[in-house]
């Protein structure tokens, strides 16, 4: 596997989201190169899919909270391997 560092996390510009961004160029499948983005490069709560679907059916200020602090993730197939991206949401 060859992983290069895209974003580090640090906000473009104020009250933006922090963001991490890797490419991965590798032949591995996509459940293996998930579990390996989770466990050795940055960890989030929930698929970016899921996180909006969760996100929008929470009516508790405490549970949106978890949710949003928990962050999403994606993956994405690219040439040659995935682009595995992490975004915490700006909290004040």
């Amino acid at each position: 596997m060859k992983i290069t560092q895209i974003k580090n996390g640090i906000q473009p510009r104020p009250y933006a989201d922090h963001v991490w961004e890797w490419d991965i160029i590798t032949e591995k499948s996509a459940s293996d190169v998930l579990v390996y983005c989770l466990e050795n490069l940055m960890y989030a709560e929930r698929e970016e899919k899921k996180y909006w679907i969760d996100y929008r059916a929470s009516h508790d200020f405490n549970k949106t909270m978890e949710i949003v602090c928990g962050g999403y993730y994606s993956l994405i197939k690219i040439e040659g391997g995935y682009k595995y991206r992490v975004t915490k949401e700006y909290i004040d």
